[in-house]
């Protein structure tokens, strides 16, 4: 809970500062600040704002890493359970060279624990392509088409349904999953 309050304590000092853009090419659903509604109502009229540009800033990141932390020893480095045995590799080393194995392995480990970007959430209320009423009561079950060309990603492959009052829309997050389970 402290650190929550934290991450929303730098959020709300950065609401006056010029790390949010006036100008924004990526809109977000998920957070909405109280004190950028007024600047983004001028310039748009929503209340958006640059999610990537926030979560990239130096600060965030910075709190980011405080709250995971880099526990080589209990998160990283541990030992595990593994199928095949490997050979132990022992070494002996000097002091010197020793502190430099262990930042050697500190820089592996902040590799390891960079974060991945913040996705949007999907967009739920589907496109209607077009409505043709002359259909309306053809059938009582919808159509689903989905094109299932070689080579086509999950995100890229478009899935249509017919209802059955004559409405050609995109599918739903739902319909898009299920399509993508039976076609997996």
């Amino acid at each position: 809970m402290v650190v929550a309050r934290n991450l929303w304590r730098l959020l709300m000092r950065s609401r006056n500062c010029d790390h949010v853009a006036v100008r924004r090419s990526f809109y977000s659903a998920w957070i909405k600040c109280a004190g950028t509604v007024a600047e983004t109502q001028q310039t748009d009229g929503g209340n958006n704002i640059d999610v990537e540009r926030l979560f990239t800033r130096s600060d965030i990141q910075s709190l980011l890493k405080s709250l995971t932390g880099l526990n080589l020893r209990e998160k990283l480095f541990k030992n595990r359970q593994i199928t095949k045995p490997q050979r132990a590799h022992y070494a002996l080393m000097t002091d010197e060279a020793y502190e430099k194995t262990v930042k050697s392995m500190e820089e592996i480990g902040t590799n390891f624990l960079q974060f991945v970007p913040v996705l949007e959430p999907r967009c739920s209320t589907p496109i209607i392509l077009a409505n043709d009423p002359e259909i309306k009561g053809f059938d009582n079950s919808k159509y689903v088409f989905t094109d299932l060309s070689f080579g086509l990603g999950v995100q890229v492959r478009s899935v249509i349904v017919r209802e059955t009052d004559g409405t050609l829309r995109s599918a739903t997050p739902e319909e898009r999953d299920r399509m993508t389970r039976v076609y997996k």
